[in-house]
């Protein structure tokens, strides 16, 4: 390396006055070439946006940055932006961007989402009922508790335990508007887990103060999966509903689970 070096040094104080100067601007442009123009083009490559990025993007008027930014802070822990949050889920008129709101405050801050389901605004009990049933259908696709830690990126956060949402819905149910009624035990339905409620339908389905519709579905969903330890109950209350449709109803379904559940 020194004898090369020496040569070029040699090579060069042997060259005219001109030329030495061609040499050394040659030299020049070969070290920006390699060194200097990728540096630079390092420094300008766009950098990652990072969280005061994504926490100025919670107030954007782009829904699909609104949005991104929504499911990021609460992908990667960010509990400053849960007041943001808590603002979106109480007044953005989108149904979509307060729902994502909802779920990423059940990741942030989940007392607090619960405690907001106490709402007298009906938007706001739809978005978290909407919220929480999504994400449960997200648990219910991942086979082990391994699996549903890696939706919890940051430390500190809860880990989502399969079925802890609808759980918690079916506790609050009286509290619910009907909308959000409907969309629970249409959820218990298709989810499979019926017969792990039925003691819970079957209260809803007795309490009369509940709408006719709600414990309509409700029949419905013990005429499929219904077992033997609820006809008891069901029989008795074909003796003491006073609306004869529903009383109907509930004799039909007492005669379902009968033949079900007869010997084969």
């Amino acid at each position: 390396m020194r004898d090369i070096k020496e040569r070029i040094i040699s090579y060069y104080l042997q060259l005219p006055k001109k030329k030495q100067i061609i040499f050394l601007v040659s030299v020049a442009i070969i070290f920006i070439s390699l060194v200097v123009m990728p540096v630079g083009r390092m420094l300008m490559k766009p950098r990652k946006p990072g969280t005061r990025t994504y926490l100025h993007n919670l107030s954007s008027n782009d829904k699909q940055k609104k949005c991104e930014a929504i499911s990021w802070v609460g992908g990667r822990g960010v509990t400053k932006a849960v007041p943001i949050l808590v603002g979106i889920l109480e007044k953005d008129s989108d149904s979509e961007v307060r729902k994502k709101a909802a779920m990423s405050l059940n990741m942030l801050n989940q007392e607090l989402l619960h405690e907001k389901l106490n709402d007298e605004d009906v938007k706001i009990k739809e978005s978290i009922v909407d919220a929480l049933l999504e994400t449960e259908t997200h648990m219910a696709k991942m086979t082990t508790l391994a699996e549903t830690q890696k939706v919890v990126e940051s430390k500190g956060q809860k880990t989502p335990i399969p079925g802890d949402n609808l759980n918690f819905l079916v506790d609050k149910f009286t509290s619910l508007d009907s909308a959000s009624k409907g969309k629970v035990l249409a959820f218990i339905q298709s989810s499979g887990n019926s017969q792990k409620y039925e003691e819970k339908i079957l209260t809803m389905v007795e309490d009369t103060n509940e709408s006719l519709d709600i414990r309509k579905k409700g029949l419905e969903i013990l005429w499929y999966t219904g077992t033997g330890a609820v006809s008891s109950r069901l029989t008795a209350l074909t003796y003491t509903e006073t609306d004869l449709e529903f009383k109907n109803w509930t004799k039909a379904v007492v005669n379902a689970i009968g033949q079900r559940e007869q010997p084969k």
